[in-house]
């Protein structure tokens, strides 16, 4: 997946939640107000899912940039309004211009660090995909998956255009919030390594999407789809 539009400088990290867990202790790789924060969740499971996104996020940057020796307890990564992850701010010696994406989903957690905006999005091949199917597939959508993808099952298909338009939605976040059905479906190729490249456009209902697309590339990670996508800051 990292061959998505190669001219953006990104890096993701993937990880198991309970090996999450295990590894790194919150006291050591949360920032103080992260800590406070992750105190706050009464229930294992989103105590779980905050650090190990936490972690995600932080060694996703590292990986952007190696050269800041960065200490994970000294980022504090904070969420706008919406739920956005915001990145670190200059005083931690980070440059400018940076954007971070956390998904949660299934046992899995992930993040992506970018130059650009961007998306990431998990999604368990489970049974809700079926009964809320219309909340987020368009015909169109159904009629281009079901053509491109007939080798792949109907949650596997939906799961893929699920994390697509998620994660489209996310890189798209910082101008505006779009619908799931404001994304319209328009191209569907299949890429090297079971990868699979969606272009979507906006559109508000019953009118004709603007020409511009915005990409996503997503694939099957065992029992979950998994979705990345860039945006302009335009």
């Amino acid at each position: 997946m990292a061959t998505l539009l190669p001219e953006q400088c990104h890096r993701v990290a993937l990880l198991h939640q309970e090996e999450a867990a295990a590894a790194f202790a919150a006291q050591d790789v949360l920032h103080p107000e992260e800590l406070l924060r992750y105190q706050g969740f009464s229930l294992p499971k989103r105590r779980r899912e905050f650090l190990a996104g936490r972690v995600c996020a932080k060694l996703a940057l590292a990986e952007l940039l190696p050269e800041q020796a960065l200490a994970p307890r000294q980022l504090s990564i904070a969420s706008d309004p919406s739920g956005r992850p915001l990145p670190p701010g200059e005083e931690t010696g980070l440059p400018p211009g940076l954007h971070l994406s956390i998904t949660h989903g299934g046992e899995f957690a992930g993040a992506i660090a970018a130059n650009h905006p961007c998306g990431i999005d998990l999604q368990p091949l489970g049974d809700n995909l079926l009964r809320v199917r219309e909340r987020y597939c368009l015909p169109q959508d159904d009629s281009l998956l079901a053509q491109t993808l007939s080798h792949l099952s109907e949650r596997e298909r939906l799961a893929l255009l699920w994390t697509a338009k998620e994660a489209v939605k996310k890189a798209l976040s910082h101008r505006r919030m779009h619908g799931f059905l404001e994304l319209r479906l328009q191209t569907l190729r299949p890429l090297p390594d079971g990868c699979f490249l969606l272009g979507l456009a906006v559109a508000a209902s019953g009118t004709p999407p603007e020409e511009a697309q915005t990409l996503a590339v997503a694939t099957l990670v065992e029992d979950c789809a998994l979705a990345l996508s860039f945006a302009t800051e335009e």
